[in-house]
C-alpha cells in the first residue's frame, strides 16, 4: 500500500505526488490555481473536477490566501484519497507515469505537449 502504518503516504509516494504537482504548477507559486487544478483533473480522470469538488477542496485541504491549492494540500487530499481507497492513488501515479515501485519511468502526461492540457481546458471552457 502506499501508505505507512501511521496512515501517512510513504516518502516515495509523497515526492511522486510533489513531482506531479509540479508539473501542474505553472507560476510555481507553490499553489495549483484554479486552470492548474482543472488541468490536473483533467490529465488525471480525463475531465474537470465538478464545481462541488473544487468547493470541498478548498473547505478541507490547505489553501493559499486566494484560496488556491497548497503543496500540503495537494497532499492532505492524496493521503484522505489513499486511506479511503489506495488503489485509486495508485491508478493516478501510474497514469502520471510512475512505476509500481513508485519510480518515474514515463512522463507521457504531462511532457509530450506540455500546451495540450493547458489548450484542452481552455478550449472546453
Amino acid at each position: 500500500p502506499p501508505k505507512t502504518q501511521d496512515d501517512a503516504l510513504m516518502p516515495n509516494v509523497s515526492t511522486a505526488l510533489l513531482e506531479i504537482f509540479g508539473r501542474f504548477d505553472d507560476d510555481n507559486d507553490g499553489a495549483l490555481n484554479r486552470l492548474e487544478l482543472e488541468r490536473f483533473a483533467v490529465a488525471t480522470n480525463g475531465e474537470k473536477f465538478e464545481e462541488s469538488a473544487i468547493e470541498e477542496l478548498k473547505k478541507s485541504f490547505n489553501v493559499n490566501a486566494n484560496g488556491d491549492l497548497t503543496r500540503a494540500g495537494f497532499l492532505e487530499m492524496y493521503q484522505l484519497q489513499t486511506l479511503s481507497d489506495p488503489s485509486e492513488t495508485w491508478r493516478d501515479l501510474i497514469k502520471h507515469g510512475y512505476s509500481i515501485q513508485i519510480k518515474l519511468i514515463n512522463r507521457a502526461t504531462g511532457s509530450a505537449d506540455p500546451t495540450w492540457g493547458k489548450n484542452a481546458v481552455e478550449n472546453s471552457a
